[in-house]
């Protein structure tokens, strides 16, 4: 897996509110980065570089330890591959894999997560491309459930989180031009799975509705 932009910054949010003093944060990435070579996270700028060893990690940090600018490593290695060294000036002495179920567990300030919200690898996913900066509003109970994800998911990708609870919305939403075309521009499977879901916790109607975007 190649971690994006919007993945690399809800997960070091993640790690850093249990290691909120670290500096260097190792993530599990298998493909080079060529997005920018700095992040602003929590309003900190990040260098994020990709690792292919030990060897180029080791230099990044003494880099890190004399300039004191967070860094981001994107290694293809997990920790094992690491000296014990190096693991203690990385944060949680890991190189983190992809977690998208702590990383959701830390945007919504929640205990758990509902395991449905992950036999759709798209909503989780738009859930953390589209994260506002400091998360999202914290679930009462402590449990963020699946009518939650897809509400937040789609008020922050169309911009009206009641869509996914009306089906009267939803039918506005399809004939509205503009929040038409923002549905249209949903990944496929995303906006597959969320008619999909509609249908079944709306209105069945809610299926045939696909079709006028």
């Amino acid at each position: 897996m190649i971690l994006t932009e919007g993945q690399i910054k809800a997960q070091v949010r993640a790690i850093r509110k249990k290691s909120n003093r670290s500096v260097a944060f190792a993530l599990r990435s298998d493909g080079p980065w060529t997005g920018s070579p700095r992040l602003t996270i929590d309003g900190l700028q990040h260098r994020v570089s990709f690792c292919r060893s030990d060897l180029e990690l080791r230099e990044l940090l003494h880099v890190t330890s004399e300039d004191k600018e967070p860094l981001i490593a994107l290694c293809p290695f997990g920790s094992d591959s690491l000296g014990e060294d190096v693991l203690a000036r990385l944060a949680k002495r890991r190189v983190h894999p992809p977690d998208a179920k702590e990383i959701l567990g830390s945007l919504f300030q929640v205990t758990s997560v509902d395991s449905r919200i992950f036999t759709t690898p798209a909503l989780p996913q738009a859930l953390i491309e589209n994260a506002p900066p400091e998360g999202f509003p914290a679930v009462a109970g402590g449990v963020l459930d699946l009518r939650t994800a897809w509400a937040e998911v789609i008020g922050r990708v169309v911009g009206d989180r009641e869509i996914a609870a009306s089906l009267g919305r939803l039918l506005e939403a399809t004939l509205d031009v503009a929040s038409r075309s923002r549905i249209d521009k949903m990944p496929p499977e995303l906006r597959r799975e969320f008619f999909n879901w509609a249908a079944l916790n709306l209105d069945r109607s809610a299926a045939w509705m696909t079709h006028l975007v």
